[in-house]
């Protein structure tokens, strides 16, 4: 399923959609597609990029941060870059990383539902995926006898 489909499951309000999604803005008013430019700037509480590697920049970590964003969601592999990584943490703005918020399906919508829990899953997920990304390259080194 996709983000907007979670999204809306839920009650949420998406404010922006990509052009894959121009269907929604139909039946959503409240809804803006920007032909040529990012979304970052609109007003949100949250945040879900989904569409390619490094699509959030420093100026669009400082455009999140300014309208108000207090979590960030990758939805793709690697949206933001490390600099705006660095600007979203230092503004407090919770960020969860692609490989913590894909660890299981549902994570997305409990994000919604209480942030309060995202809080924790954040920290223990980030570990997690970590430890579980060095034991497999660790097994691989192992297995090919590069240890």
């Amino acid at each position: 399923m996709h983000v907007l489909e979670k999204l809306d499951s839920c009650g949420a309000i998406p404010i922006t959609v990509s052009v894959q999604e121009l269907e929604y803005l139909k039946s959503n008013p409240r809804a803006k597609y920007f032909e040529d430019a990012k979304p970052w700037s609109e007003r949100c509480d949250i945040a879900f990029p989904c569409a390619s590697q490094n699509e959030i920049d420093q100026p669009d970590a400082i455009d999140l941060v300014n309208s108000g964003c207090r979590v960030l969601v990758e939805g793709s592999n690697m949206p933001c870059t490390p600099q705006s990584i660095d600007i979203l943490r230092k503004a407090k703005v919770l960020v969860a990383p692609a490989k913590a918020a894909s660890a299981g399906g549902m994570l997305t919508v409990s994000l919604f539902v209480e942030l309060t829990m995202f809080m924790q899953l954040q920290r223990v997920l980030v570990h997690g995926g970590n430890i579980c990304a060095f034991l497999n390259i660790a097994h691989a080194m192992i297995d090919q006898g590069c240890v």
